[in-house]
Order: structure tokens, then C-alpha cells, then sequence
């Protein structure tokens, strides 16, 4: 796999150009999404962000090696995990009562920053539980640096939607305030709600889809064109390691379900199965390149390699591109994704975290 550190870079650079002076903050979670998490760290480490948003614990270990960055704890953790972390460099982010009050029990200096249900519903604090929040922090040791919410709505172009989130957070930073706080960051916007329009209300605004180089809106939507000047960063790259002269009516792969038709042909095998996420599904639909060659496959895919019919040239070794990063040829990550009948996103989740990642 190759990162493209220049298209990383680039996209950082351009999102922020478009932040009207307010804090870019890359979302490297779920192995920051796919593209291996050191090697983006590595890679950001010349930008200096001033935050970075992570899920877990384990990210939050190889995160604080490889940058001087303050670390948002995005995910919930199990409450035995909490005392592990450095005040010092964590903020995290407390979507209910509980673990407000075990954090409180702790006694450290943690700097949190509320997260509120602001109409998604799946966590958050609730307005009618907001006082009793505040009530808590004010009476300990915890500082409420930020406050946070997320998007259901924000791909949509009825923006209608995103503004009655707005909104709502809004009202509830208003509870915040009226108890003495002062939170210096507020948040709500993905990738797709800051393209689509920003709130100045807002101080930053967290990136994860668009920093890796895909466009989160729809060719229908007015403000489609900012997200096309994005870069995809990787592409996953094999070697050829057999091939096979087959014959007319020879079978290929498990239960023999492709047969040659021509009076011979080459059958050439990679080692990218299902294992590193090329999925069965996406057998008969899903052509590998060759340089400017595509490579189809030749029966079903396996759990470490993928038969596919090619040239009667190609050789043990040759390279071939698997995925693309290149949006205008057949097999880049949004074909796959349509291929697979799902989005983007969990194509580049679902990379087996086992293969090298090299930059570029």
C-alpha cells in the first residue's frame, strides 16, 4: 500500500484554507480510516495540527509517540482504561452522567469536552440532563475545555436539517455558559457540513473522509465542486507471485466456477484475498491494472489470493494495482465500494491492518 504524502498534505492545507481562521482537526480513528495510523501521524507531524481526534486507547498510545499534538479520546472507554490516560495531553470527549462521575472520582485535571445529543440520538447528553452535568463539573477538578456534537444530516443538501442541529447546540451552549463555563472549542461539523457551509459560531471543525481525499457530497449538491479538489492519499499495490498456462475447458479456483472458453489462456495469482478485503462479492465485477492492462478475475476469490486472466507476457513479480487512487480509472475505491453495494468509508476501514503501509 502507498500513502500519497503530498495528497495528505495537500488536503490538510486546502480544508484549512477554507476554515476562515478555525482549528482543523484530523479524525485519525479506525486506523485513521484504513491509511495506517503511524504513518499518517508521521506524515502530519510537519503540519503541526493543534488537535487530532482519535476512537481508542490503543490509538492514543501510538498517537502521543508520534505527535506533540493535544489527543481527543472521541470513543467511550471501558471505566478501568480513563485512569490511564495524561491529562496533560488527552482531552476527552464525556457523552453522559456515568462517566462524568467516575472521571470525577479519579481526581485528575482532565480537560473534557461535552458532547450533546443534538438531534442524531444515538449518545450524547441529553438537554434535560445538561444542568446536572454542569452541576457536577463546576463541584470538581474537571475542566470543560470544549463542547462537541455530531451531524446526522451532514451530507444532506437540505440544510435545513444541519441548522436545527445548529441550533440546538446552540441552546445548550448557552446552559453551558450560564454556569460559569467558557469552552474555547465548539464543534459539530464532519467533512460533509464543512463543505457544505460553515457557522462562524463554530471554532473547529473535525475532518476525517475529506482529509484522506473523497468528496462526502453528492454530484447534486450546490457546493459538490469544494470537495473535488480533494486528492485521494492511497492506493494498494501486489505482485504477480504465479502463473499458470491453462487450457480450453480447464477450471479455475474453488468449486471450478470460471471456465476457459479460448483455446488457451494465463491465469496469474496475487496474494489479496478476502483476508486484506477483497471481497467474494466483488469477484465477477472487480479488475485489477496492469499498467494500462486490466486484469479480470478468474473465479472466486480466496481467503489470501485472487486468480486473474491476463497477458501471455506478464511475469512472476510484475506489479499491479489492486485499488487506485486515481477517481478517473476503473478500479479505484469508490467502483469498489458501488462493486461491494456499500460506501466508501468501509472500504477503507476494512484494509487488513497487517499490510505495510510505505509513504510516498
Amino acid at each position: 500500500m502507498e500513502l500519497n504524502q503530498a495528497a495528505l498534505i495537500g488536503n490538510y492545507r486546502y480544508l484549512e484554507s477554507l476554515a476562515s481562521g478555525a482549528n482543523i482537526i484530523p479524525v485519525l480513528k479506525s486506523n485513521a480510516y484504513g491509511h495506517g495510523l503511524r504513518e499518517v501521524c508521521q506524515i502530519l507531524a510537519s503540519l503541526q495540527p493543534t488537535m487530532v481526534a482519535i476512537d481508542s486507547y490503543p490509538e492514543y498510545q501510538i498517537v502521543k509517540k508520534e505527535l506533540k499534538s493535544d489527543i481527543l479520546i472521541m470513543g467511550e472507554s471501558h471505566l478501568s482504561v480513563y485512569k490511564q490516560f495524561d491529562p496533560k495531553r488527552t482531552i476527552l470527549a464525556v457523552y453522559n452522567l456515568s462517566t462524568l462521575q467516575h472521571l470525577i472520582t479519579l481526581g485528575k485535571k482532565f480537560r473534557i469536552h461535552i458532547f450533546l445529543n443534538t438531534g442524531m440520538n444515538r449518545e450524547g447528553v441529553q438537554q434535560e440532563n445538561l444542568e446536572e452535568f454542569c452541576h457536577l463539573c463546576k463541584n470538581s477538578n474537571i475542566q470543560v475545555e470544549g463542547v462537541m456534537s455530531h451531524l446526522a444530516y451532514g451530507d444532506n443538501e437540505k440544510m435545513e436539517l444541519v441548522t436545527a442541529q445548529y441550533d440546538r447546540f446552540k441552546i445548550m451552549h448557552d446552559i453551558i455558559l450560564s454556569h460559569g463555563f467558557s469552552p474555547t472549542r465548539r464543534h459539530i461539523n464532519n467533512s460533509g457540513g464543512f463543505l457544505q457551509g460553515k457557522d462562524e459560531f463554530f471554532t473547529a471543525h473535525r475532518v476525517g473522509i475529506a482529509l484522506y481525499g473523497y468528496n462526502p457530497l453528492s454530484e447534486t449538491n450546490s457546493n459538490y465542486e469544494k470537495g473535488q479538489a480533494l486528492q485521494p492519499v492511497m492506493s494498494v499495490w501486489s505482485t504477480i507471485i504465479g502463473v499458470q498456462k491453462v487450457h480450453k475447458d480447464d477450471h479455475v479456483g474453488y468449486d471450478g466456477t470460471y471456465k476457459i472458453t479460448s483455446s488457451k489462456a494465463t491465469i496469474a495469482t496475487i496474494p489479496f484475498g478476502y483476508t486484506e478485503w477483497l471481497r467474494r462479492g466483488a469477484s465477477k465485477l472487480w479488475n485489477i491494472s496492469s499498467g494500462e492492462t486490466q486484469l479480470p478475475s478468474a473465479g472466486r476469490i480466496s481467503m489470501n489470493l485472487s486468480s486473474r486472466l491476463a497477458s501471455n507476457s506478464i511475469d512472476n513479480g510484475a506489479k499491479v494495482c489492486v485499488i487506485s487512487d486515481n477517481p478517473k480509472v476503473l478500479n479505484n475505491f469508490r467502483t469498489l465500494a458501488s462493486c461491494c453495494d456499500t460506501i466508501v468509508y468501509e472500504v477503507l476501514v476494512r484494509i487488513a491492518s497487517n499490510i505495510r503501509r510505505k509513504i510516498i
